[in-house]
């Protein structure tokens, strides 16, 4: 097994970028996301240009870090917290416009 493994890695990257998105969707919190990406960018890679199993290896952990922290680069700039407002849900609607489209009924009940 050892033999088919080294004799086509593209393979074992392709495969194990395969298994660890599968595990991400199982549920793992986004953990297991970057690593799938970062072995299948490696099994492509080796694909077209064969590279030794320590230039694999390296190349796997430094597109790991890599794709982790451009993600989470991503999410802080996506996602600018509104001030003071957290959990408050009267506060967020301060200056919110929205137009009617039924009227209202009111029943009272007593």
């Amino acid at each position: 097994m050892l033999e088919q493994i080294a004799a086509n890695p593209y393979g074992f990257w392709l495969s194990l970028g395969g298994m660890l998105l599968i595990a991400e969707m199982l549920g793992a919190g986004g953990y297991l996301l970057w690593s799938g990406i970062a072995a299948v960018i490696v099994g492509i890679l080796v694909w077209l240009i064969p590279f030794s199993w320590v230039f694999q290896g390296l190349l796997f952990s430094v597109l790991t870090v890599v794709t982790a922290f451009v993600w989470w680069y991503w999410l802080n700039k996506m996602s600018k917290p509104q001030q003071g407002r957290l959990n408050q849900r009267d506060q967020q609607m301060i200056g919110l416009r929205a137009t009617l489209i039924d009227r209202l009924i009111m029943v009272i009940v007593v």
